[in-house]
């Protein structure tokens, strides 16, 4: 992220848009190329705020690394903070 913005619109910036969608698209592909495999294994999800179609959550849980799907390890926890939206009976992650 960049220094000379205030964290809260750099992680604005880095959530949003074409750099969000081009940062993942690349990461994804390095992952394709490697045999690591990264899980997000979700222990808690807490609605801080939800109406009929949207809502506001916490996420936690654990990142995991299995290196060739032979050896799981533990690499951090995740506390994640974002919206959902609701369309055709599902919640999906709002972008």
């Amino acid at each position: 992220m960049p220094r000379s913005l205030p964290v809260c619109r750099a992680r604005i910036r880095w959530f949003k848009g074409a750099y969000f969608h081009q940062f993942w698209r690349d990461r994804l592909e390095q992952f394709k190329k490697s045999e690591n495999k990264c899980h997000h294994p979700i222990s808690n999800i807490t609605f801080l705020n939800q109406t009929a179609t949207t809502a506001h959550v916490n996420v936690v849980g654990l990142l995991t690394d299995a290196m060739g799907s032979k050896v799981l390890s533990a690499e951090s926890s995740l506390n994640y903070e974002g919206g959902l939206v609701k369309g055709g009976g599902v919640w999906k992650i709002e972008r």
